[in-house]
């Protein structure tokens, strides 16, 4: 309920639907939402807000268990609807299921918002319930309608309140002889020379239509008091009793309230008005509700592409968006900006959000699955089969590496290396000096390659110090041989 003096209600419905006109001009563009029917009309709704979820794979806070290849889906659409509409539309992508869409109510608790059943949802009215399904035909593809249940009251109860100074004194001057009043201390009174006199309120716009209303007072000798309402403007009064509804006859919505008093002024009996208050009924021009839509979208062949589509948006109207996606799914947003960042929100996920900023009127979603058939990331994937083949290459070279060493010790330990020294030190054949100089060589490179394979980890300590120790032995009886044949 609005007073005359502010902006009247149907200049305000004309502003919107300019809105909504300049919105479908900018949709009928060639090529903007090819494929998709132009519902853009103010006489359906005016769609003022959007906030969508999307979840991909198991929630965190949750103890059930959701398919990784799936996304679910929570779309909460503000709508302005007319009061003459009864059908509005929600676009749900083809390939959704499990689809349900129904009216909701926010509640403030603890500093935000919990969503209950809506006074039009079906829980609500299970007996009247909205009636919703698919749109027909071929133009029509991925539009949902909800239509409000029948018999449900799209009413509103407003309450006009009387209890102050200014309240008593905002009367209408042309119908009202202020100096026949008294107003002081928040209450209203004739005044003491004043045997009778009518105090007429201003005008209140009620929407489209006022229905009904009823009156309350207090009062000092409300005996000498008569009160009278008005729907249209003044024109018709009707008496209003204190408690009593009245039902207001035809379609109009200018509400008026006017009291009449009447005092024996020569009597100490002056009737005082304390408060008056009139809860008034009308029919409004928008009913604003949240229609919320909720469904899940498979992720096949490791790919979903799938559109939200809002041609019911004024230039005004918001889009606010929150995506939680494993880091291995990636998330491509076409006709918004969206950031990203992880362990916002679930530690495990990545977060995509749109909070400001404009949106086009359809809204691509790409998800991509990057991992490969084994379950893992494709680059992932190639870095490991890289680390891979170069560890199978350094054990074959390490493998190599270890036969020819062990070779090699094992023609140290049994004297093939070189020529033999045979029975009590006798040299093997006449050219004894050079054999053993030779001889003396190949013992001191033995020890460098068994002292090699040591610090490599080829060998442990207690090998290593006992084939040493051989090889030792060997080295200094040669040495001797040496020097005895000089």
């Amino acid at each position: 309920m609005r007073q005359d003096r502010e902006n009247p209600g149907r200049s305000g419905r004309a502003g919107r639907v300019m809105v909504v006109a300049i919105v479908v001009l900018l949709l009928a563009v060639p090529g903007s939402v090819a494929g998709f029917p132009l519902w853009g009309d103010a006489s359906v709704g005016v769609t003022q807000y959007h906030h969508l979820t999307l979840f991909q794979g198991d929630d965190p806070d949750s103890a059930e268990t959701a398919p990784r290849e799936q996304v679910q889906v929570l779309d909460r659409t503000y709508w302005a609807v007319p009061w003459n509409s009864s059908e509005i539309f929600t676009y749900i992508p083809p390939q959704a299921r499990n689809a349900t869409v129904d009216n909701v109510k926010a509640i403030s608790h603890q500093g935000g918002s919990i969503f209950m059943p809506g006074d039009f949802s079906a829980a609500v009215n299970p007996d009247d319930p909205p009636v919703t399904g698919w749109m027909e035909g071929s133009g029509n593809e991925g539009y949902y309608y909800w239509k409000f249940p029948e018999a449900v009251t799209r009413d509103i109860i407003h309450a006009l309140t009387f209890a102050t100074s200014a309240d008593f004194k905002d009367a209408d001057p042309e119908l009202t002889d202020t100096e026949e009043w008294n107003v002081t201390d928040g209450t209203l009174s004739l005044a003491s020379n004043v045997s009778s006199s009518t105090h007429v309120s201003k005008r209140y716009l009620g929407g489209v239509d006022l229905v009904s209303v009823n009156m309350s007072f207090v009062a000092d000798h409300g005996q000498n008091m008569s009160f009278d309402v008005s729907s249209d403007n003044g024109t018709t009064w009707l008496p209003a009793f204190n408690g009593t509804p009245l039902g207001f006859p035809g379609t109009s919505n200018e509400f008026r309230w006017r009291v009449t008093m009447t005092q024996d002024t020569s009597e100490n009996a002056t009737p005082v008005l304390h408060e008056v208050a009139f809860q008034v009924q009308f029919t409004p021009e928008y009913n604003d509700i949240i229609i919320e839509a909720r469904y899940s979208l498979d992720i096949v062949d490791k790919d979903l592409v799938f559109d939200q589509v809002y041609p019911f948006d004024s230039t005004s109207s918001t889009f606010v968006f929150i995506g939680y996606f494993d880091p291995d799914m990636d998330l491509n947003v076409n006709g918004t900006e969206v950031t990203s960042s992880v362990g916002s929100t679930y530690p495990t996920k990545v977060t995509y959000t749109h909070m400001t900023g404009g949106h086009d009127p359809i809204i691509t979603f790409t998800v991509t699955d990057t991992t490969t058939d084994d379950g893992t990331d494709g680059e992932q994937t190639s870095y490991w089969i890289y680390i891979v083949v170069l560890l199978l290459v350094l054990v074959m070279v390490m493998g190599v590496a270890m036969v020819l060493m062990s070779d090699r010790r094992k023609k140290a330990e049994t004297g093939q290396l070189g020529p033999t020294v045979e029975g009590d030190g006798e040299p093997a054949d006449d050219d004894d000096l050079e054999a053993l100089t030779l001889r003396r060589a190949e013992m001191v490179e033995a020890i460098r390659d068994l002292d090699g394979d040591h610090e490599i980890g080829l060998i442990d300590d207690g090998e290593h110090e006992a084939r040493r120790e051989e090889l030792k032995v060997e080295a200094v009886e040669v040495i001797k041989r040496i020097e005895d044949a000089k």
